[in-house]
C-alpha cells in the first residue's frame, strides 16, 4: 500500500507555506524608522521679509538647484536637487544604500511684521534610487537645517566694531584724545 497524505495535511502545508512568505515579504515593508527628535522644519531670522526673499534667491541660484516655482505673490519657493548617494543617504533616516536621490525642497516665508523678523518653513519630499526601487524616505532633518543655514550666510550684515567703541559709546577717535589728556609727562630726572 501506498501511504497518502491526507487531503488536510496537504491544505495545511500550504497554508503553513504562504504564512511564511508573507511575513518575510511583510517584514521587507517595514514602517519608516523611527528619528530621535522631531524634524525641525521653522525657523527664523532678524530681517525683513524682502531681504530675505533677495538674499535667498541668489543663495539658490549659485547653489546650483532647480527652481521650479517662485511665487512672490504667496512668498513660496520650490526647488528641486539632484543628490549623489553619500550626500543623499545623509540626509534620509532610512538604512539603505542610495546610488542617487532627488530632494524636492518647499520654502514657505512669512513677515512677523513690525519685529523686523522673518519666518521660514522648510519642507522636503525625498525620493531615493537603489538601483532597482524609487523609494519615498524619511527626511532626519539635516536637509532642511542645511537650506537655512545657507539662506541665513546669505543675507547681509550690518558690521559693528566694539572694539572701536568703549562703554559710552565713544569712538575710538574719541577715546584717544581722551587718553592723550590723561597721560602726565614726566620729565628726565635732574642731576
Amino acid at each position: 500500500m501506498i501511504p497518502v497524505i491526507s487531503v488536510l495535511n496537504q491544505r495545511a502545508a500550504v497554508i503553513l507555506s504562504i504564512m511564511v512568505i508573507s511575513c518575510y515579504l511583510a517584514g521587507c515593508a517595514s514602517p519608516p524608522p523611527m528619528i530621535q527628535e522631531p524634524v525641525k522644519r521653522y525657523f527664523e531670522v532678524e530681517s525683513s521679509l524682502d531681504t530675505v526673499w533677495r538674499s535667498s534667491v541668489q543663495a539658490l541660484v549659485e547653489k546650483g538647484v532647480i527652481i521650479s516655482i517662485l511665487d512672490r505673490e504667496n512668498n513660496l519657493m520650490v526647488v528641486e536637487e539632484m543628490l549623489e548617494g553619500g550626500a543623499f543617504q545623509r540626509t534620509t533616516a532610512e538604512k539603505a544604500y542610495f546610488y542617487s536621490g532627488l530632494a524636492r525642497v518647499s520654502l514657505l516665508f512669512t513677515d512677523k511684521g513690525e519685529q523686523q523678523r522673518t519666518g521660514i518653513n522648510i519642507n522636503s519630499v525625498l525620493q531615493g534610487f537603489t538601483g532597482r526601487y524609487n523609494l519615498y524616505v524619511t527626511s532626519n532633518g539635516n536637509l532642511e537645517k542645511d537650506y537655512f543655514l545657507l539662506i541665513q550666510n546669505n543675507l547681509p550684515v550690518r558690521k559693528t566694531y566694539k572694539w572701536l567703541e568703549d562703554d559710552e559709546g565713544k569712538t575710538d577717535e574719541g577715546n584717544r584724545g581722551e587718553k592723550k589728556t590723561n597721560v602726565q609727562e614726566e620729565s628726565a630726572p635732574q642731576r
